[in-house]
């Protein structure tokens, strides 16, 4: 339960950022925020699992790929951020290994989406991906990470 009240209040402190958020209705999530300027769009989608385990990391892999599919025809550079909480980890070494591969899905008609996943277990958050130097992805990053 402290991992879903935590992004509650993360979602909140999104909203206090100047990139004129939206709430987006995504199937499959929990919540989702769209926003972004002109250069650049921004959607950050959560979900919530009671366990992470390699099943549910499958499942959230598909729902990644989704995000993208549906952002593929994107002419702005779309960054994708994937907020996973969870309370309890099952085959941590198979799951850690498999990390890397959701967050390095992309795509695109133009190869300007990219997804990034940030898990949070109640205690600590952890990104995967790069958001690279852009100034937005760089400020959603801090708020994900509890900077």
């Amino acid at each position: 339960m402290l991992a879903e009240e935590y992004v509650r209040k993360l979602r909140g402190t999104l909203r206090k950022l100047p990139l004129n958020w939206n709430d987006a209705e995504l199937r499959g999530w929990q919540w989702s925020l769209a926003g972004g300027s002109w250069r650049r769009a921004i959607v950050v989608a959560h979900r919530h699992l009671e366990t992470l385990s390699l099943l549910s990391l499958r499942t959230v892999q598909s729902a990644v790929q989704g995000l993208l599919d549906s952002h593929k025809m994107a002419l702005r550079p779309t960054d994708i951020f994937v907020l996973l909480s969870y309370e309890r980890l099952m085959d941590a070494k198979a799951v850690q290994e498999q990390l890397p591969a959701v967050a390095a899905a992309g795509g695109g008609w133009l190869k300007n989406v990219r997804a990034l996943l940030v898990l949070y277990d109640g205690q600590r958050a952890a990104l995967f991906g790069t958001p690279g130097d852009d100034q937005d992805a760089q400020r959603v990053v801090r708020v994900l990470l509890g900077r």
